[in-house]
């Protein structure tokens, strides 16, 4: 009969065991056996893109691919550590994949509509049997010059307390 023996991927080594066979007339067998559990990362992760540059009230949008590269289905999760997360959305918060799977990511970041500057944060992917992890670092920039705005004073105008009046503006 096989007889399948599984540790944790981060406990690495050598490690010795005893096999006990008995039989149905008492007759037993021990065996001494050794084995080497070696590190297996089954975690891989990379970025199309690492910076975003918007303006306020857009979304910066950003795709990874993740991938198993381990020998067994793997669960993983994920964030945007360093984030508030009410500022951002993922396409998936948990994937489990299975060996060799890969899968593409979204991560949608919008900062506060008064809200401008440079912004450092990380993707972080953690396994959830082995517990390896993998992080790319990413980047926002939301430039002042979002608002840039020109208002030009014209002659006044005088209008009915219940008339409407059409404002207009441009970005200059």
């Amino acid at each position: 009969k096989e007889v399948s023996v599984y540790a944790k991927a981060k406990e690495e080594g050598s490690y010795q065991y005893t096999v006990t066979i008995a039989s149905f007339s008492h007759a037993v067998k021990e065996l001494q056996k050794t084995i080497t559990v070696a590190s297996c990362p089954n975690i891989a992760l990379k970025a199309y893109s690492s910076a975003q540059e918007t303006c306020p009230c857009s979304t910066g949008a950003y795709v990874f691919e993740l991938e198993n590269t381990g020998n067994f289905p793997e669960t993983y999760s994920l964030e945007l550590a360093g984030m508030d997360a009410e500022y951002y959305d993922l396409s998936e918060y948990t994937v489990t994949l299975a060996p060799g799977e890969k899968k593409d990511i979204y991560a949608y970041v919008r900062m506060a509509c008064f809200v401008w500057g440079s912004f450092d944060f990380t993707l972080h992917a953690e396994t959830a049997m082995s517990s390896y992890t993998a992080e790319i670092p990413l980047s926002l920039e939301i430039p002042q010059s979002c608002y840039n705005y020109d208002i030009a004073l014209g002659e006044a105008v005088l209008f009915e307390e219940n008339e409407t009046m059409d404002i207009s503006f441009r970005d200059a």
